[in-house]
């Protein structure tokens, strides 16, 4: 694996520790360090993120309630239109 595949793989990774609520400290990312060292003596593809989530849990502890969410939470809201019959 390149370095810049590394730095991407790392970056994407710290990105998704500090959403999961994780401090992001010299101990998070020396851990963070040693999943892609990890990551290149398997066999896994070197681009590999899911490899990395698959495994955050034998590396970070994380709360279950605290992974991020796929996406915000609906909320309804008005783009301005007027309703139906009203001048």
């Amino acid at each position: 694996m390149d370095a810049m595949n590394q730095y991407q793989l790392l970056g994407r990774l710290l990105v998704y520790l500090e959403a999961c609520g994780l401090e992001l400290n010299t101990a998070t990312f020396d851990t963070a360090l040693k999943m892609l060292s990890d990551l290149q003596q398997s066999a896994a593809q070197p681009e590999d993120f899911d490899w990395l989530l698959e495994r955050i849990p034998h590396y970070f502890r994380i709360a279950e309630d605290a992974l991020p969410k796929v996406a915000p939470p609906f909320q309804r809201g008005s783009i301005g239109y007027y309703a139906h019959g009203s001048s």
